[in-house]
Formats: C-alpha cells, sequence, structure tokens
C-alpha cells in the first residue's frame, strides 16, 4: 500500500521501559495514534481495528501488578492486560484473538 502514512510512536517521558513500548507499538501490524496523554498513562489506538491500548509506566513491579489486579481483573476475550519490566499494557478490542495476540506481542521475552 504505496501511500500509507504510518505515525511512529514517540512516548515523550523518560522511564527505563519507554523504548520498549515504542518498538513494541511501532512493529505492530497495524499503526497506532495517541489519543490520550496523562502524566505515566498513555493510550493508543488503532483505526484499522478499533483496538486500544493504554501503556502505564510504574516505578517499580510491585506498584504495576498490585495496581493491575486492582483496576483489570478478572479479565474477558475483549481485554486483557500484561507486563514488561515495569510497563503495564492494557488491551481492548472486539477481536479476542487480535487482543491475545496483542498481549503477546507486548509481554515479549522475560
Amino acid at each position: 500500500m504505496s501511500g500509507t502514512k504510518r505515525n511512529l510512536i514517540s512516548i515523550p517521558i523518560e522511564h527505563p521501559n519507554v523504548r520498549n513500548a515504542e518498538a513494541f507499538l511501532n512493529s505492530w501490524s497495524e499503526p497506532f495514534d495517541l489519543q490520550k496523554s496523562e502524566e505515566n498513562h498513555f493510550t493508543f489506538r488503532s483505526s484499522a481495528s478499533e483496538t486500544e491500548v493504554t501503556v502505564i509506566f510504574f516505578e517499580d513491579y510491585r506498584k504495576a501488578t498490585a495496581y493491575d489486579k486492582r483496576h483489570f481483573h478478572p479479565r474477558s476475550s475483549s481485554a486483557c492486560s500484561t507486563m514488561n519490566g515495569t510497563a503495564l499494557y492494557v488491551i481492548l478490542g472486539n477481536d479476542p484473538d487480535l487482543v491475545n495476540s496483542l498481549a503477546s506481542h507486548f509481554a515479549g521475552r522475560e
């Protein structure tokens, strides 16, 4: 598809996991656009599938996992979360296979 413009994601904070988050978002088959930015929360949306990814950056892993358990459980086929380092990825979408695939993509290799 020549002529398709893809915005490269750049997250404007200092955090050890920012470069990984940018790489994950930029390497996905669908382009994401920034929808909302608040301190350490960044929400991106794909116009192709309407899938939404929120990345929340934490100072330590325990705080991230506690926040995840408090706010994003139980999971469902259209909503899930995953951790990579001290970054929490929350994925929402209508396609359960896409949501699951994105969660695996963001989990990386730890």
